[in-house]
């Protein structure tokens, strides 16, 4: 988790709405009993070169370290909610 909250802050977050960067509305929620943010569309963009490289380069690990888990399968969505 630490990793992921030192990237985020990396990150400078704009709203965007039809191609334009918009303020976001810090109160924007649904209005039901379990309340949950309304959807909005939001740009991630690197603070700077160092950090987009070093999210790259952690991508890469990544990638490589779960390759492990590559493989095909059988199994559908369908077929996993028909077990239920």
């Amino acid at each position: 988790m630490y990793v992921i909250a030192v990237i985020t802050s990396e990150y400078l977050l704009k709203s965007i709405q039809q191609g334009k960067e918009v303020k976001l509305n810090i109160f924007a929620y649904t209005n039901t009993e379990n309340m949950r943010p309304e959807l909005f569309e939001v740009r991630l963009s690197p603070r700077t070169p160092k950090i987009q490289d070093m999210l790259l380069s952690e991508a890469i690990t990544a990638t490589e370290d779960l390759s492990i888990y590559d493989c095909d399968t059988k199994v559908t969505i369908k077929d996993a909610l028909q077990d239920d």
